[in-house]
């Protein structure tokens, strides 16, 4: 068989995104959500897949249920890495559009996370009427006062067009699963990349002698929105959650700590209060044990909590690799000592015989390079905590074999994706 031209590769990636394109248009003119016989072909930077998520959840809130397929259009498909992503960043929307809702139209945005463009797109789609350059919040405004059912079109409707209202569309209540008693909307935070944009010099010091923590990294956990307040549940509740296979279980031990705080209170603390963020030898952040023995080993008041199975979540050696590739990009920015740490380094590794050997190499390597990068954007991205929270992961698991006190344990960054057992 011949080698595959450049040129044959090209083509081949032109036709299928032209055929994907055609699929998508067909499906968007079928459930009425593109009523313009004149409209041109979609494309995928058309509705991009946070684009999808809203229009979904706007569709579902209004009840016309006429949003994609999630299975057609997510990016990481069940049982892959991230898998279900789609699904879970619509039960956000819905959850945070509905939370405004309640709040009134002068709290917070419930599209924050969204530009100009992606929601005028999203607008067109559902087929909301808007003005040559009307600004971002006009538009958003108007996407929220569609929810209570669409105007009535000024032209006749074709044969695809949206039902009218009669007299007008019953905005249905949200699911949410029961709690032990009423409280506030509780959102998942949907993580982004936000290494390229964040201030690092704004940032507070990495380390806060008073409260041991690192308040670096808290800062960026509070710009993801991952420090919102976890979803409190009864036991029986956690207990089917589990079994529906919903969450995956954590144990967080807690001892009593020095001063007038308690282990009880810290553990409230979690549940409704202020994310504490701690250090860690494998990354700072909120550590937490896969097994109800392991965590007790910590301390014998246990938080127990679940981590959403829909979590984006990243192992050790994949932040490893990732961190790796990194800084060996910001090699012209490095000094001739920190490029020594740097060759050390990976001759270390390259000796090492096991996981736990590896970790130890890296730990001591942190310790060595500390206060000789050439500016603060690199330095805080030392710690895999603040590097992984930057990158919009919820959690790093860190396996047995990383583990200095041979436990399996997670990392948790992202408080809002977990769900935390009453007192």
């Amino acid at each position: 068989m011949a080698p595959l031209t450049r040129a044959a590769l090209d083509r081949m990636l032109a036709e299928d995104r032209s055929h994907r394109a055609r699929r998508d248009d067909a499906e968007l003119r079928a459930r009425g959500i593109i009523q313009d016989p004149d409209e041109p072909l979609i494309d995928d930077g058309d509705l991009d897949e946070d684009s999808l998520a809203l229009l979904t959840a706007l569709d579902e809130l209004t009840g016309e249920r006429r949003a994609f397929d999630p299975a057609k259009h997510a990016r990481n498909p069940k049982g892959a890495a991230g898998g279900g992503r789609f699904r879970s960043m619509v039960d956000r929307l819905k959850d945070a559009i509905d939370a405004h809702a309640k709040a009134g139209s002068a709290k917070g945005d419930p599209f924050k996370d969204f530009d100009r463009e992606q929601l005028r797109r999203v607008a067109k789609a559902r087929g909301i009427d808007l003005k040559r350059g009307e600004s971002r919040d006009e538009i958003a405004k108007k996407l929220l006062e569609h929810l209570d059912g669409p105007p009535t079109p000024e032209a006749p409707a074709g044969p695809k067009a949206v039902e009218k209202a009669t007299p007008k569309v019953v905005r249905p209540k949200v699911a949410a699963p029961k709690v032990a008693e009423p409280a506030p909307a509780n959102a998942r935070a949907t993580g982004r990349d936000i290494s390229a944009s964040v201030d690092y010099k704004g940032l507070p010091a990495a380390y806060n002698p008073k409260t041991s923590e690192n308040d670096a990294l808290k800062g960026i956990i509070g710009q993801q929105g991952f420090d919102g307040k976890p979803r409190v549940v009864t036991g029986s509740e956690f207990d089917a959650a589990l079994q529906r296979g919903d969450v995956r279980e954590t144990w967080r031990g807690l001892s009593q700590p020095v001063g007038s705080t308690t282990a009880a209170d810290m553990a409230e603390q979690y549940r409704t209060g202020g994310f504490h963020i701690g250090l860690g030898i494998n990354g700072d952040g909120t550590y937490v044990a896969m097994s109800k023995a392991d965590g007790q080993y910590y301390g014998s008041t246990l938080l127990r909590i679940g981590l959403h199975k829909d979590a984006k979540v990243i192992s050790a050696d994949d932040l490893d690799a990732e961190m790796d590739a990194y800084f060996a990009a910001k090699a012209g920015r490095k000094s001739a000592e920190l490029r020594a740490l740097d060759e050390k380094l990976l001759k270390d590794l390259a000796g090492a015989k096991t996981a736990r050997a590896r970790a130890n190499i890296r730990r001591k390597y942190r310790d060595n390079v500390f206060g000789l990068d050439p500016d603060r954007s690199i330095a805080l991205q030392r710690d895999p905590g603040v590097f992984a929270a930057l990158r919009g992961y919820d959690a790093i698991e860190i396996p047995q074999e990383r583990s200095p006190d041979k436990h399996h344990e997670m990392i948790i960054l992202n408080r809002t994706a977990t769900i935390v057992q009453e007192a």
